[in-house]
């Protein structure tokens, strides 16, 4: 099966909430390629009939992916399909009453351009008051598709997720989104409530952000939050008698002698896993608590490694609460659902709770607070969820995830589930076009003259000096010159993609100093 359908229904119950108003666009990587390079889908008007885009460059005019749902093949009122060609992690988009906007950059040491996700939380960028959400899949040649729902970065839209002809679901979201919205405020309270955003009119949230995005502005989780829990973990494996056992068999080929179970010790500040053969041993140097929020940094996973299934591990336990263990004699697979530790899951460990207090003097355990992802815990509440949702980037380790993968399923449905009770924004119409205006600053912060040359071609070719402190008016598209003296650089500049050839451009909507403006770019000081 060469080709994989999806029926996307709106279930959302509200009359200003249509199927001419959700737009859908998707990115993915060819799975022929090896560079990781992601492309646009466009999808054909009545057929939904799904293609990779050309090769993206930063100037692509990305706007003509983003289609509303009813321009796809019709199954009923409600419900359109789309066809998804062999793909490697795509990733589609839903949005309500806008299309979405991203940021597109350029590698300047490999020339590949990245598709950058939505900025969810920066107030310059319309996605900001864009009520959208995504779903997640995978399909390669020979092999069933996977495609799952997500909250992974946020909570967006209520999606339910099935494979009907199989039996397969409902997984994800089974409740109406007031109601989602209800149970996690019962348990995002205090430091947690950082993870709300609201409209920019400070109507009803918008969107609740995962702890791994709350990481800006009015949005910044403490990045500290879990230090004396991760502090704790590090220290009990350093103490005599205790080690830590994972299975890393799912990747035996890659082990070179030895067995399939690797026992780490720590020195407080690195852990170090082995099997016997030293060749084969996995550092782990302790992580932040944004690492284990986000599953990388010092928790990162390379494909085809034993590091990738150590980290993995580590990731879902230290998010769930679940280190230290009693009587592991290795975790697997089936360790996550045994009896003793489902009852353990999203809880203060027992150990940090009875041991900090005693023997333990590299951090304060607090009775009060939260020692895990109370996020995920919040999500996976089976009162608003069912079978399983992505809440962290490794809850499918123990099978916690909102995956389906069943080879007989030739397509899968996704359902926007109510929305009533939902304040619906209305962002401003997404034009064609944008009038900008361009500055550079006459200085840095520590009033050093600026030092950078800065320039435009205009239509005719002619190039065109920009004083710095002067504001210019300039086209949608221009080609910029800039950098030090005698070291210039072309960069093709698109404004209405948002697209800069990989400088670091300053951007700001509808400017208070200049009504007529639509957007003001600026370099920052150099």
């Amino acid at each position: 099966m060469s080709t994989f359908s999806i029926q996307i229904s709106n279930q959302a119950k509200v009359a200003t909430v249509t199927t001419d108003n959700i737009y859908i666009i998707a990115k993915g990587q060819k799975p022929e390629e090896t560079d990781g390079q992601e492309y646009f889908l466009n999808f054909e008007d009545s057929s939904g009939i799904g293609s990779f885009s050309d090769r993206p460059t930063v100037s692509i005019d990305y706007m003509q992916y983003a289609k509303p749902l009813s321009s796809f093949k019709k199954i009923d009122d409600e419900t359109y399909e789309i066809t998804v060609p062999l793909i490697r992690s795509c990733r589609i988009f839903m949005s309500i009453n806008a299309k979405l906007y991203f940021i597109l950059t350029t590698d300047p040491n490999t020339g590949m351009v990245t598709i950058n996700e939505p900025s969810m939380t920066d107030p310059s960028y319309p996605n900001a008051s864009i009520l959208y959400d995504k779903f997640e899949m995978t399909h390669l040649s020979g092999e069933a598709a996977f495609i799952n729902t997500t909250a992974v970065d946020c909570f967006g839209l209520p999606l339910q997720l099935s494979e009907p002809e199989v039996g397969k679901g409902p997984l994800g979201f089974i409740k109406k989104r007031s109601k989602v919205i209800s149970t996690l405020s019962k348990s995002l309270t205090g430091d947690w409530t950082k993870l709300y955003m609201p409209n920019e009119n400070g109507s009803p949230v918008i969107r609740v952000l995962s702890p791994a995005q709350a990481n800006t502005g009015d949005y910044t989780f403490p990045t500290d939050y879990l230090d004396s829990y991760i502090d704790f973990v590090w220290w009990f494996y350093s103490q005599p008698n205790n080690n830590l056992k994972i299975d890393c068999s799912e990747v035996k080929t890659y082990i070179n002698g030895g067995g399939n179970i690797f026992t780490g010790t720590s020195d407080g500040t690195k852990f170090t896993f082995t099997n016997g053969v030293v060749a084969n041993d996995v550092i782990v140097v302790k992580p932040s608590t944004m690492d284990i929020w986000a599953c990388d940094g010092n928790l990162d996973t390379p494909n085809n490694t034993i590091r990738s299934v150590v980290n993995k591990n580590l990731a879902a336990c230290l998010n769930r609460g679940l280190l230290p263990s009693d009587n592991v004699d290795a975790i697997t697979k089936e360790w996550y659902n045994t009896t003793e530790v489902l009852n353990s899951y999203y809880q203060n460990n027992a150990k940090f709770a009875s041991e900090s207090a005693n023997t333990f003097n590299h951090g304060t355990y607090n009775a009060d607070k939260k020692y895990y992802n109370l996020y995920s815990a919040a999500l996976h509440d089976d009162t608003i969820t069912a079978g399983g949702l992505y809440a962290f980037a490794y809850d499918d380790v123990g099978g916690k995830d909102s995956t389906l993968s069943d080879a007989a399923a030739t397509y899968a449905k996704v359902t926007l589930n109510d929305l009533s009770g939902t304040t619906i924004p209305n962002p401003a119409p997404v034009k064609d076009t944008y009038k900008s205006l361009f500055g550079i600053p006459t200085s840095d912060s520590n009033d050093n003259p600026q030092k950078y040359n800065a320039a435009y071609y205009d239509n005719t070719g002619a190039k065109k000096t920009i004083s710095a402190g002067t504001i210019y008016t300039l086209p949608n598209t221009f080609k910029l010159n800039y950098g030090k003296p005698e070291e210039e650089k072309d960069y093709n500049i698109n404004i209405n993609a948002r697209s800069y050839d990989g400088l670091a451009i300053g951007l700001s909507m509808n400017p208070d100093f200049n009504k007529d403006a639509d957007v003001y770019m600026g370099l920052p000081p150099v």
